[in-house]
């Protein structure tokens, strides 16, 4: 029984790693690379190594989503979208299926999302996978007032964040002066204030020159980091 479970856990590193691999593949370097392979030789004689061979873009690995989240993808209810986040070199650092399946959600989420927002009604929920923290339940709300917030809950149990939009008029003028340092022509089409265990930040939307930028930043108006929103079209297997 001992062995059976110690060869399941080995078995499920292996398939993380795999996934892992796969990744780091996707955002390895795009110049070419070069292997060095010894080969057997056919008469049974000295093993000599092969020529140098260079890879070309087309033959390096494209990455992998995690299994479960295309799985999610398919199967949810109400699935609305799916989206990447992605690193400087290509890696996929979090991916988010938008979807209205409440069933898929754990109640302990749905319990401190009611805590967070009393009396707000839930619009949608978000199942994420950040490379960094892992599963992620995001529960979007709507208030009497009109007021959307949403607040992400980590499988723990515990907050990763709270977020509320703000009108954009209501922006405060060290955070829209950041927003259009960094754009100077753009036009501020929407705003989120953010609360973690790290403290307050901004996510900032700009149109400028025909693309959508997502910004964020801090309530001195520093710029923590500067996205481009890219619309795509994914297509999956059906379940």
């Amino acid at each position: 029984m001992q062995k059976a479970k110690k060869m399941e856990s080995m078995r499920g590193r292996r398939s993380l790693w795999s996934a892992g691999c796969l990744l780091l593949a996707a955002c390895g370097s795009s110049s070419s690379s070069t292997n060095e392979t010894p080969a057997p030789s056919s008469s049974g004689g000295e093993v000599k190594p092969t020529a140098m061979v260079e890879s070309s873009p087309s033959q390096q690995a494209l990455g992998q989503l995690p299994e479960e989240m295309v799985k999610m993808a398919s199967g949810f209810k109400g699935v609305s979208s799916i989206a990447l986040t992605l690193g400087a070199q290509g890696q996929v650092e979090k991916v988010a299926v938008e979807h209205k399946d409440e069933a898929q959600v754990p109640e302990k989420a749905r319990k401190i999302a009611g805590e967070q927002f009393a009396n707000a009604k839930v619009e949608n929920f978000e199942s994420e996978v950040y490379l960094d923290v892992g599963k992620v339940y995001e529960i979007e709300t709507l208030s009497a007032k009109k007021q959307e917030c949403e607040v992400a809950v980590k499988e723990d149990g515990s907050v990763l964040y709270k977020e509320c939009k703000v009108a954009t008029k209501d922006l405060p003028k060290a955070v829209r002066e950041g927003a259009l340092r960094s754009l100077p022509k753009g036009q501020v089409r929407e705003a989120e204030k953010r609360e973690s265990s790290e403290g307050e930040e901004y996510r900032v939307e700009v149109e400028a020159e025909e693309r959508s930028h997502y910004l964020h930043l801090k309530p001195s108006g520093e710029l923590i980091r500067h996205l481009i929103r890219v619309p795509a079209k994914v297509y999956i297997p059906a379940p």
